[in-house]
């Protein structure tokens, strides 16, 4: 099989339990829009972004690197190493992870209205993002120990499960009570429990390692080169609408909140499909690198994108002929984001036509010079949400959310253009095999 329909496969294995997942996940959400209106779906989608937004602070970025890293030592054979990264990643979830929630918790309620709502929802959210962060450590291992769908099934399938299982619960038996939070509460359990059988069996992969190798002095250094930056790339890739939806929430009202939010989810699920091609070519990435295998590390990058790249303008066609359908299920006023959502997918392209910039840079011992892309993504974001939104509304938001991706992936190409002289677009993969 080539690398190409292996990557295919796999992704396309991984993306349709995803679907799946996000299928539930969004019959959730419409059951909450429809028997409980937009407000209470605008509170459970901010407490959600909240508690993402935890988890992805929580671990100090190690669960961003642990891919990259559990490669590295499984093709070196160093199990000792790995376990080393994996007690100090965990560690953090403890301390300062719960350090972090208790200051941010203290915070909260000073966050104007919707800060004194998040009051109310902060425990069950609190737990929910241990939960979750664990699960992000334990999926960054068992990716880079190629085992793709055990690293991302208690995300893509059960975290959906137990929120359908929730929803049912409280609306039988808990109808008078704080239904979000009530929800809130069953989601972040039944994640802990899925979290911690997770766990064990991430554990039981790295034991797989053989380990008689010595830890040397400098990795703890070396995994803090990467984890620091890499935080900063994941929160604004991979949680950017989560942040995007707190800045929004003092510019739009609850409703608009709601269908931004629900935009964004759409968004996130056809994303994760570009997200998983480069996921599980990072261990094949790494090993040409470490080989100093340049022409195979491009074919691997040409072959990547190229799939990425088909698989973005499949699932932008299939977006736009559908949200209207989708929306819908919301009720009558979801409709509103129909063109927004058509905006907000234009990212998939970008993601594709760019490249893994971040992974090339960092497999280039480049990891900070991420950081200035990031800066400019962020900076757009926030100038955008001010002269975009209280002009155009949700079309604004979502303009400005696009505007941010494309500048930010530009400098990021240009970025790793410059450091390491290969250009990891897809331009460049088109322009081998021309002349090949």
């Amino acid at each position: 099989m080539s690398v190409r329909h292996h990557l295919a496969s796999r992704s396309s294995i991984i993306f349709a339990v995803r679907v799946f997942g996000a299928g539930i996940a969004f019959i959730v959400q419409a059951l909450i829009a429809r028997l409980w209106g937009s407000a209470h779906l605008g509170d459970y989608l901010v407490a959600i972004a909240i508690s993402n937004l935890l988890a992805v602070s929580l671990p100090l970025g190690f669960h961003t690197i642990g891919a990259y890293f559990a490669a590295d030592y499984a093709a070196r054979d160093q199990g000792r190493s790995l376990r080393r990264f994996m007690l100090r990643a965990y560690g953090h979830i403890v301390f300062p992870g719960i350090l972090i929630l208790i200051v941010a918790g203290f915070f909260a309620g000073q966050w104007s209205a919707a800060g004194q709502r998040l009051s109310d929802m902060w425990l069950p959210v609190c737990v929910m993002a241990l939960a979750t962060a664990t699960i992000y450590v334990n999926g960054a291992v068992l990716i880079g120990l190629k085992r793709p769908y055990a690293g991302y099934f208690p995300d893509t399938f059960f975290r959906p499960i137990i929120s359908i299982a929730g929803f049912l619960a409280v609306l039988v038996w808990l109808e008078d009570s704080d239904k979000v939070v009530s929800l809130l509460w069953f989601l972040s359990l039944g994640y802990l429990a899925v979290a911690l059988v997770h766990f064990a069996v991430t554990v039981r992969s790295a034991l797989r390692i053989s380990a008689e190798e010595a830890v040397p002095d400098t990795e703890g250094r070396r995994w803090w080169h990467f984890a620091g930056p890499w935080l900063a790339i994941s929160l604004f890739s991979d949680f950017f609408f989560d942040f995007d939806l707190l800045l929004l929430a003092n510019s739009l009202d609850s409703e608009e909140i709601a269908i931004f939010g629900v935009c964004t989810r759409i968004f996130v699920i056809a994303s994760f499909a570009i997200s998983a091609v480069y996921a599980i070519s990072v261990p094949d990435i790494m090993k040409n690198e470490a080989q100093k295998d340049v022409e195979g590390l491009r074919g691997k990058i040409s072959e990547a994108n190229l799939v990425a790249a088909g698989l973005s303008a499949a699932l932008l066609v299939i977006i736009n002929l559908i949200s209207p359908y989708v929306l819908q299920l919301f009720g009558e006023p979801f409709l509103r984001g129909v063109v927004p959502l058509g905006i907000i997918c234009g990212v998939l392209l970008v993601r594709s036509i760019f490249g893994p910039t971040s992974i090339v840079l960092s497999a280039r011992n480049y990891p900070y010079a991420n950081l200035p892309a990031v800066g400019v993504g962020l900076v757009s974001l926030v100038l955008g949400n001010m002269v975009l939104v209280p002009a155009f509304g949700l079309t604004g938001a979502a303009l400005s959310a696009f505007l941010s991706f494309l500048f930010g992936s530009v400098t990021l190409w240009i970025t790793t253009l410059r450091l390491t002289g290969l250009d990891v677009s897809i331009f460049a993969g088109l322009r081998r095999a021309r002349y090949s």
